[in-house]
């Protein structure tokens, strides 16, 4: 009897983690999803274009980084990594208000 409990409270708890890492996955895609969105916009529309967008600081409460490199954005916590593609960007993606704007046929951010 007490064997069958930890047998099922471990594939519980197992169960578990597994949907909380299914979680965190989502999450971190949906955020590179949105950054990806802003930008893409951007290189879309016309001259002059202007808009700002905020990148949450935390994802549920649990802290994670963004960052661009080579036409990448990224966005990472202690266990996963998203990347998206994104064009060229001049400046720095950051947690909280981002400006974004086209001019001269460049994607600027902040």
């Amino acid at each position: 009897m007490l064997v069958a409990f930890i047998v099922i409270m471990t594939l519980i708890f197992w169960q578990q983690e597994q949907t909380h890492r299914k979680e965190e996955q989502l999450i971190l895609e949906d955020t590179a999803s949105m950054i990806q969105v802003e930008i893409l916009t951007a290189e879309k529309v016309s001259e002059g274009y202007a808009r700002t967008f905020i990148i949450p600081a935390s994802l549920q409460g649990a802290p994670y980084t963004v960052g661009q490199d080579n036409h990448t954005v990224i966005v990472s916590t202690q266990q996963y990594s998203v990347s998206k593609r994104i064009p060229e960007v001049h400046g720095e993606l950051r947690f909280g208000l981002n400006s974004i704007r086209t001019g001269n046929g460049t994607i600027y951010v902040n």
